[in-house]
């Protein structure tokens, strides 16, 4: 329909809904139509019907840090969700042979199904953060699929602040997995003569701070 292209400001449809919200609106509307605006459904009574296929997008004060796959216990689970570099998460001791693996925190984004469309994530640089991660990926849950990836492999550089990682397609989700692959020495460690030892003292993976958005 011409003229009715998707306003910044308007509600979110599903993604399973293949219109804007002002366009399943108008249609609702003229469900009752017959032949004369007068039969048109009340607008305020077409809104509450489109009110249930609407979606929100997330709304980080509602995320919660729900499990991990392990855990160093240096600081409180739920601290990787706050902006602070004097806390964070880093899986256990060994949890990561040669730096590489699948090391999973679990977040849940709301009551309800959110509109995600990225990730926020900040890190310890080299030469402090090692451990910090370097490749990770978004898993989403559903009753169909159970865990599966919605994401690509994100690829973190090794620098300071935030860094934004977008979604090729935002997903409608309510629990989310942030997978860890490798940290920031797992190349190193294969081209380097280490010893036992100091291999093992960089087994494991972590970050300072996480966001959705």
């Amino acid at each position: 329909m011409e003229g009715l292209q998707q306003r910044n400001d308007e509600p979110l449809l599903t993604k399973d809904n293949k219109c804007t919200y002002r366009e399943a609106l108008y249609w609702i509307q003229k469900v009752n139509t017959r032949g004369s605006s007068a039969n048109r459904l009340p607008r305020e009574l077409a809104k509450r019907i489109v009110d249930y296929l609407v979606i929100e997008r997330v709304n980080p004060t509602q995320v919660q840090v729900v499990d991990c796959s392990s855990h160093d216990r240096t600081h409180p689970l739920p601290c990787c969700l706050q902006d602070d570099e004097e806390t964070w998460w880093l899986s256990e001791h060994g949890s990561m042979p040669q730096g590489r693996g699948r090391e999973w925190l679990h977040f849940t984004l709301g009551p309800r199904l959110r509109r995600l469309t990225a990730i926020l994530l900040k890190i310890p640089p080299l030469p402090q953060g090692p451990l910090s991660v370097r490749e990770f990926c978004i898993e989403a849950y559903s009753n169909e699929q159970g865990w599966h990836s919605v994401s690509p492999t994100f690829v973190v550089p090794n620098r300071i602040r935030w860094q934004h990682f977008m979604l090729d397609e935002p997903a409608d989700v309510t629990q989310v997995r942030m997978v860890c692959l490798s940290n920031q020495v797992a190349n190193f460690m294969q081209e380097e003569e280490l010893s036992l030892a100091q291999v093992r003292q960089l087994e494991s993976v972590g970050f300072y701070s996480i966001r959705f958005v």
